[in-house]
């Protein structure tokens, strides 16, 4: 099973078994992935770990959903200025989403996807346990 961004799910459920029990149905151009809990399709953020529900998998298969949840078309214009992605690369924030980080294409740059993970991963422990409006400085 592929997503429709072209990311081959069975080589990425091991990065992303540690977000949640469900599996792994989907994982969009951000590298955020998309599981199917119990029937339920659930987002997981890579950089916090915050779980966003986004309906029934059998109403809202991933191939089905609008740009918000893929960022298609943020891909598209991003290509379009800087040259493809390709399947072993994400688009991640340079300033995280979770720190207000905008989605545009001045805020990506392109990460193979085990720089990208890895990278998730230091946000994620860094921001874990911060209130919100505390000042941060990502540290690798």
């Amino acid at each position: 099973m592929q997503s429709i961004i072209g990311y081959n799910i069975q080589q990425l459920s091991a990065y992303f078994s540690g977000l949640s029990d469900g599996r792994l149905v989907a994982v969009n151009v951000f590298g955020e992935p998309f599981f199917d809990v119990l029937g339920v399709l659930i987002k997981v953020s890579p950089e916090t770990g915050d779980r966003e529900e986004v309906g029934l998998v059998s109403k809202c298969p991933f191939d089905k959903l609008d740009d918000y949840w893929t960022g298609a078309s943020l891909k598209e214009v991003w290509e379009h200025a800087n040259g493809p992605v390709g399947n072993q690369h994400f688009l991640v924030p340079i300033t995280p989403f979770a720190l207000g980080g905008e989605f545009v294409i001045s805020n990506l740059a392109r990460l193979p996807i085990q720089e990208a993970l890895a990278l998730y991963q230091l946000i994620r422990e860094q921001i874990s346990d911060l209130s919100d409006g505390a000042k941060v400085s990502i540290e690798e």
